[in-house]
C-alpha cells in the first residue's frame, strides 16, 4: 500500500513541478510585456494570451499538489481534539470526497475540452494563440489529479487506523440486519435472534453461544425483573375492573367548571394510570376510548383534546412504578428503589407543567377548552354525591399507588414485594367495587401474561444479541464513535440524547432500553457519569420521542381509536406544544441534574 501511495504522490510532485516552473515562466512573461509597451510601445498579442492562460496550469495542477503538502485550509477547533484513529476518519471521509469531487469535474472538464478540440477552436482575436483547447485541457488533467491525491490520501488513513476488522464489519451488519428484518414485519424478538446468532457463528462460530443457557437462566430467574409482572397485573386489574373509568368519570366531575378542567383531569388520570401500569399504549387507547368523544362533544378543539390525551398516556414512561424504569435499574446497575425515586420529582414535575399549560391555554383561548356547562354538572349531582364519588373511586387506586411507591421509598419493601402487595391491593378494590368476576379475572390474567411474556421474550432474544455484540467488538467500535466527538462528556450526553430520541420514533421502549443503550454505557461507565441522572434522563427522552411528529408511538395508539373527525392534522399540531414542553423539561433535568439525584441523597441511597 506504501508502495501505491509514493508512486501516486510522485505523480502529483512531477505536475507540482509544472506549475511551479509554470509560475515562473509568468512572473517573467509580465514583466517582459510591461518592459515592452513602456520602452518600446510593442504589446504582442499572443504574449498577452500566453499571460492570461498560463494561469490554468498554475491553478490546476497546483492544488494536488497543495493538497499533498497539506496546504489546504481546515477548520481544527474539533479535529485536533479527535483520537488518532479519530483524525484518520475524518480524514478518510476528505479523502473519500475529494476523489468524487475532482472524479466529477475532471468528467465535466473532459467533454468540455473535447467540445473546443472538434471546433479546433483558436484565439478570437487577430494574432492569437491557435489551439485553446490545449489550455482547457488542464481542468480535467488537474482535477483527475485532485482524485489521484485523494486516492493516496485515502490509503494512508487506512493505514493510520480509519478501518475496521472484519468483527466490526460484521457486528454492523448484524445492526443493519437486525434493522432491515424487524422493517419488513418480522417479530423484534426474533429479529434480534436471528441476527444474533447469524452475526455470533459468522464471527466466531459456536463456541461463542457456549454461555448462552447461562445468560438465559439468568435473566428468567432475575429477582428484580420479577416486579414486571406483578406492577403489569396491579394496572390490568384497575383497568379492566373499570376503577380507571370511574377515576376520570369523577376527576372530570371535580374539574369541569375550570375551562381546561376536563384536560386537566385526563393529565391526572395519566399519572395514576402511568404510576398503576407504566404502559404507554395500555393508557392512551384505554383514556382515547372513554374520553375523546366526550371532550368533542363538549366542544374542545380535536388537536388540544387528542395531545392532552397522548401527553397523559406517556406519562407511564417516567412516573413510578414504571416498567422503562425496572428495566433501566438492571442495565444501569441501579437499584429500582433509587431510579423511582430519581425519576418522581420530575415525573410529577411534567405533568404539573401540562396542567399548567392547559390553565393558560384555558384563560388565553378558553373556546379550545371550555369548562362543563353548569347544568350538565348539577343534573351529575351536587357536592355531596361528587365528595362520596371521589371517596369511592379516586381515593383507593391513589391510596394504593401511594402505598406502593411509599413503601420502596420509605424503603419498608423491596419493589417486587411492593408490587405483589399492590397487585393484591388491586384485586382488593375490584372486589369493593363490585366488579372482580371470574370473566374479569380471567381477561386480567390473560393480560399481563400476553404482556409479560412478550417483554421476557425480547430480553431473552436480547441476549445472543448482546453477547455477538460485545464478542465482535461492537463496544470498542462504540467507543472510538464517541471519540470522534468533541466536548468530551457533554458531547457524547447530547449525541446519546439524540440517537435515542430518533430510535424512539422506530422502536419501542423495550428494545431501546435492552438493546441501543448497553451499546452506549461503557462510554459514560469510563467518563464517570452518575447512572441514576442519565437513566432519568433517557427516560424522559423516550418520552418525548413517542410523543413527537411524525411517527410518535402515542400519535399512532391514539389514531387506532380515534374517530373519524380527528385527522392525522389534528393530532400533529395539537402535540407540539406537549412536546416543546416536554423538551423544556428534558433541558431543565439536563442542566440541573439535582432535579433527579436530590431526593436518592435525600433519602440516602
Amino acid at each position: 500500500m506504501l508502495h501505491v501511495i509514493h508512486c501516486l504522490e510522485g505523480i502529483i510532485e512531477r505536475l507540482g513541478i509544472i506549475a511551479r516552473y509554470s509560475l515562473l515562466a509568468l512572473v517573467v512573461l509580465v514583466a517582459s510585456n510591461v518592459l515592452l509597451r513602456y520602452f518600446f510601445s510593442i504589446s504582442p498579442v499572443p504574449l498577452q494570451e500566453f499571460e492570461w492562460h498560463l494561469i490554468s496550469p498554475i491553478a490546476l495542477l497546483g492544488i494536488s499538489y497543495a493538497l499533498k503538502h497539506r496546504a489546504d485550509v481546515r477548520v481544527d477547533v474539533f479535529y485536533d481534539r479527535f483520537s488518532p484513529k479519530g483524525r484518520a476518519l475524518v480524514d478518510l471521509l476528505g479523502a473519500l470526497m475529494t476523489i468524487a469531487i475532482g472524479t466529477a469535474i475532471a468528467w465535466l472538464g473532459l467533454s468540455y475540452t473535447e467540445q473546443s478540440y472538434q471546433l479546433m477552436e483558436g484565439s478570437p482575436d487577430p494574432g492569437g494563440l491557435p489551439y485553446r483547447y490545449l489550455l482547457k485541457a488542464f481542468i480535467p488533467i488537474g482535477f483527475a489529479a485532485l482524485a489521484l491525491q485523494g486516492v493516496a490520501d485515502c490509503l494512508r488513513a487506512l493505514l493510520q487506523g480509519a478501518f475496521m476488522s472484519p468483527n466490526e464489519w460484521i457486528a454492523l451488519s448484524m445492526i443493519g440486519g437486525f434493522l432491515i428484518l424487524m422493517l419488513i414485519g418480522i417479530p423484534v424478538a426474533i429479529s434480534l435472534a436471528v441476527a444474533g446468532f447469524v452475526a455470533g457463528l459468522a464471527g466466531f462460530g459456536p463456541l461463542l453461544f457456549s454461555l448462552m443457557p447461562a445468560r438465559l437462566y439468568g435473566v428468567v430467574t432475575n429477582y428484580t425483573l420479577l416486579a414486571i409482572p406483578l406492577f403489569v397485573f396491579m394496572g390490568v386489574m384497575l383497568e379492566k375492573s373499570r376503577v380507571a373509568e370511574d377515576m376520570l368519570e369523577t376527576i372530570g366531575r371535580a374539574m369541569g367548571g375550570v375551562n381546561g378542567g376536563m384536560g386537566i383531569a385526563i393529565i391526572l388520570v395519566g399519572v395514576l394510570m402511568g404510576a398503576s401500569t407504566g404502559i404507554v399504549g395500555a393508557t392512551v387507547v384505554t383514556v382515547g376510548m372513554l374520553t375523546l368523544p366526550t371532550l368533542l362533544r363538549r366542544g374542545y378543539h380535536p388537536g388540544v383534546a387528542s395531545a392532552t390525551i397522548c401527553a397523559s398516556g406517556t406519562l407511564g414512561q417516567i412516573i413510578p412504578p414504571s416498567l422503562v424504569l425496572i428495566l433501566l435499574s438492571e442495565i444501569l446497575g441501579e437499584s429500582v428503589g433509587t431510579l423511582f425515586a430519581a425519576a418522581f420529582v420530575p415525573g410529577l414535575a411534567i405533568a404539573v407543567i401540562y396542567i399548567v399549560y392547559l390553565l393558560v391555554l384555558g384563560w388565553w383561548k378558553p373556546e379550545l377548552v371550555p369548562a362543563i356547562p353548569k347544568e350538565e354538572r348539577a343534573a351529575a349531582g351536587g357536592m355531596k354525591e361528587l365528595l362520596r364519588d371521589l371517596a369511592r373511586s379516586v381515593i383507593p387506586p391513589l391510596m394504593l399507588v401511594f402505598a406502593v411507591l411509599g413503601s420502596i421509598l420509605g424503603g419498608v419493601a423491596a419493589p417486587t414485594e411492593a408490587a405483589s402487595m399492590g397487585a393484591l391491593g388491586s384485586l382488593v378494590i375490584a372486589l369493593l367495587a363490585r366488579r372482580l368476576d371470574f370473566p374479569m379475572l380471567k381477561a386480567c390474567l390473560h393480560s399481563t401474561l400476553t404482556i409479560t411474556a412478550m417483554v421476557y421474550f425480547i430480553l431473552l432474544c436480547a441476549q445472543p444479541f448482546s453477547l455477538a455484540f460485545r464478542g465482535l467488538g461492537g463496544e470498542n467500535m462504540v467507543h472510538d464513535l464517541f471519540n470522534l466527538l468533541p466536548g468530551g462528556e457533554l458531547g457524547a450526553l447530547i449525541f446519546l440524547m439524540v440517537i435515542l430520541f430518533v430510535l424512539g420514533f422506530f422502536l419501542e421502549w423495550i428494545e431501546i432500553s435492552y438493546i441501543a443503550l448497553p451499546m452506549f454505557l461503557p462510554v459514560f461507565i469510563g467518563y464517570g457519569t452518575d447512572m441514576v441522572w442519565l437513566g432519568v434522563l433517557v427516560a424522559m427522552n423516550l418520552q418525548m420521542s413517542f410523543l413527537t411528529p411524525p411517527f410518535g408511538w402515542a400519535l399512532f395508539f391514539l389514531k387506532g381509536v380515534a374517530p373519524p373527525e380527528v385527522t392525522t392534522r389534528h393530532l400533529y399540531l395539537g402535540v407540539l406544544p406537549f412536546v416543546g414542553l416536554q423538551a423544556m423539561a428534558v433541558v431543565l433535568l439536563f442542566c440541573f441534574p439535582g432535579l433527579a439525584t436530590w431526593l436518592p441523597d435525600a433519602i440516602g441511597w
